[in-house]
């Protein structure tokens, strides 16, 4: 059955995974239906990359893109379909990051 969720991250200043994601059942996907981002650095700006990895490649959803201190965007202006090995990742440079990324889990 699938069901909403949030999955609520830090951000590293390396490009890492943003945390476990559960594979799709067999058949399933998962829909990621928003990625918020929020700079937590009280005087400097940030620069966020996140990207989806298909095992061996990363194709990027937002590339240093720049949040000021205090800031947040939201970086989906559609839909993306996860499937069995996509990992989301992200990264920052500068000031600090937290990342929630909303989907729909066994779509």
């Amino acid at each position: 059955m699938s069901e909403f969720t949030n999955l609520k991250y830090p951000v590293s200043s390396t490009l890492t995974s943003v945390g476990t994601i559960a594979a799709p059942a067999s058949g399933k996907a998962h829909v990621v239906i928003g990625i918020n981002v929020a700079n937590t650095h009280a005087t400097d700006t940030t620069a966020i990359d996140v990207t989806v990895n298909d095992g061996s490649t990363d194709t990027y959803i937002a590339k240093n893109v720049s949040i000021p201190a205090g800031g947040s965007l939201g970086l989906l202006t559609g839909k993306v379909v996860l499937v069995t090995g996509d990992i989301v990742k992200a990264k920052f440079t500068g000031g600090a990051a937290d990342l929630v990324l909303s989907l729909l889990k066994d779509a």
